[in-house]
């Protein structure tokens, strides 16, 4: 397992503006009228870092339709059997969609240079040969038609022809169709990014161009079409869609190509695109693609050179206002500077948890935890407030004793060995003498129980459906409510689902500084919140944490470091 130097996803500094963003987590199937019909678990994951101000959308969830899998008629040598005496056999004009049955002593049919010629049938009867495959759909097979006989009806899209879910109840709104493109590609992710809201007092963009992480950008090879190179949304595997909404100028990019573009979009005109993620249900369903913007390249006001724009992350509240409400659990600290959040267990010497990717790529000499956060201060610039946090009395920050520090940082791309954790002690506070958990009086989370055997949580502590309550010290977007930018919050959500053995979803709202929260049902901590992605439009969507039995963190909290130890 490869550790990822670079901090990712929603932690650290304060966002001043938030994406806009939307997405669609259903597809459209051919069935019975009035039947929705979804391609299972096609959920969205959105990880954001401060830091390293990346985007990343890790689309965990995505998997093939349940079903056996096709063979595309395209490809096929076979020859059918004929009618009028002979074999005859499959021909491609052009290496294209469909084919024509070509017997002995028939001439070869011309090439054809574009798909608006396919439905091109030549003259011939069941008897003399020379009828014509028909593909209903692009899709993977097709049809002998011979004249006379009606062509098989259309169906939508074969990368969802075979997952089907009941229909909603009475009154029960049906959910949006997913775009389906010709080829199967579903578009699952979409989102918008303004360079308008980016920097507010920006003027005179003319252009943008998108940076994207070379080591986290992933997007996942075809295992059926490779022997047939396309462009555009024909491109093989999983597609980028990049869209100007100035002029709209599109590029298309996918694993092959955006290699060979360094990892940098096309240049379009106007500082607005839409980015989309087109994912093909023909790659391995095992593994997850990812896209992960570090920044946006525009020119400057000036016109000479070009500047390179961080980008905020889109927010993380599962609700359409924010729900956080102000609160006081002296357990859950602030990580200052790096703007994470921390929260004490009842290990021997009461350290603490808080995300991986907190302290990672971080100057921990510089870092403190501080209780009794006070409000922010509010500045109105350009006619937009800001937060400028600050700081409760010296008795109630403590320093982080460097030499406790253990963290790890792996990618969610890797599923179960993913990890994202941090366990740290400070030292006691040099005006009173105490350490944290002594000065709240002893009060700390338990962590969950882990069975030794199997190495998972124990049954019954935390099931999909349960509530779960986060405090954290997540920033503010809303203007009327900058003065609790980085201030305690708490926020209660359901648990929607386990994505594999050490991680946990929820719809509990989150915004960058919940990073490293713990993840709770009353006093019991049964997980790390490390990454957003909940959407109020999006049912589907959740936010996700690491479970407190991640092997590696498990191993940590056993072989305890400096003033854990005592």
């Amino acid at each position: 397992m490869a550790k990822i130097s670079a901090t990712f996803l929603a932690a650290a500094a304060m966002a001043l503006v938030s994406l806009t963003a939307t997405s669609t987590s259903a597809a459209p199937t051919a069935g019975k009228p009035g039947t929705p019909l979804l391609v299972p678990d096609a959920r969205e994951f959105v990880q954001v870092s401060f830091g390293k101000t990346d985007i990343e959308c890790n689309f965990r969830g995505w998997r093939r339709p349940t079903g056996p899998r096709r063979q595309r008629t395209r490809t096929s040598s076979a020859a059918p059997k004929a009618t009028n005496g002979g074999n005859g056999r499959i021909v491609f004009p052009n290496d294209d969609d469909d084919g024509a049955i070509v017997f002995p002593g028939q001439p070869r049919p011309p090439k054809r240079t574009t798909r608006a010629t396919l439905s091109a049938a030549p003259t011939a009867t069941p008897t003399n040969g020379g009828g014509r495959i028909v593909f209903p759909d692009d899709g993977d097979d097709g049809a002998i038609v011979f004249p006379g006989q009606p062509r098989p009806p259309k169906r939508t899209s074969t990368a969802t022809a075979t997952a089907t879910a009941p229909a909603p109840p009475s009154g029960t709104p049906k959910p949006a169709p997913t775009p389906v493109t010709r080829n199967g590609h579903v578009v699952v992710f979409e989102q918008t990014i303004d360079i308008a809201q980016v920097q507010p007092g920006a003027k005179n963009i003319f252009w943008s161009r998108l940076h994207f992480d070379r080591s986290k950008t992933k997007l996942r090879e075809n295992f059926i079409r490779v022997d047939f190179p396309g462009f555009g949304e024909d491109l093989p595997g999983d597609i980028l869609r990049i869209t100007s909404l100035a002029d709209g100028g599109v590029q298309y990019l996918n694993f092959e190509s955006i290699e060979q573009w360094n990892f940098r979009s096309a240049v379009f005109n106007g500082g607005k695109v839409k980015v989309e993620l087109l994912a093909d249900p023909n790659t391995d369903p095992d593994e997850k693609p990812s896209i992960v913007v570090t920044q946006i390249e525009t020119n400057t006001q000036s016109g000479y050179g070009s500047n390179k724009a961080q980008l905020p992350p889109p927010a993380s509240l599962c609700t359409a206002n924010d729900d956080r409400r102000a609160s006081a659990d002296v357990r859950s600290v602030r990580i200052h500077p790096v703007g994470c959040t921390a929260w004490t267990i009842t290990d021997k010497a009461g350290c603490h948890v808080t995300a991986g990717h907190c302290f990672d790529g971080t100057d921990l000499d510089d870092q403190i935890i501080q209780m009794n956060v006070p409000q922010s201060a509010v500045i109105t610039s350009a006619g937009q407030k800001t937060a400028i946090v600050r700081h409760p009395h010296p008795k109630y920050q403590f320093a982080v004793d460097v030499k406790s520090v253990q963290f790890n940082l792996t990618s969610l791309s890797l599923g179960d060995d993913a990890e994202d954790w941090a366990y740290f002690g400070t030292f006691p506070n040099p005006n009173t003498g105490l350490t944290h958990r002594e000065t709240i009086g002893n009060k700390a989370y338990r962590l969950a129980t882990v069975d030794p055997a199997t190495g998972d949580l124990v049954a019954n502590q935390v099931k999909v459906g349960d509530t779960v309550k986060i405090y954290g010290f997540g920033v503010v977007s809303a203007q009327a409510r900058k003065h609790m930018s980085q201030v305690q919050q708490q926020a209660s959500g359901k648990v929607t689902a386990f994505s594999d053995r050490f991680h946990i979803d929820h719809r509990t709202s989150t915004e960058g500084g919940n990073s490293g929260s713990a993840i709770a049902i009353g006093d019991l901590a049964v997980g790390i919140h490390t990454n957003g992605g909940c959407f109020a439009g999006s049912p589907h969507s959740a936010n996700t944490g690491s479970l407190v039995s991640m092997p590696a963190f498990q191993r940590a909290i056993k072989n305890p470091k400096g003033v854990c130890k005592a």
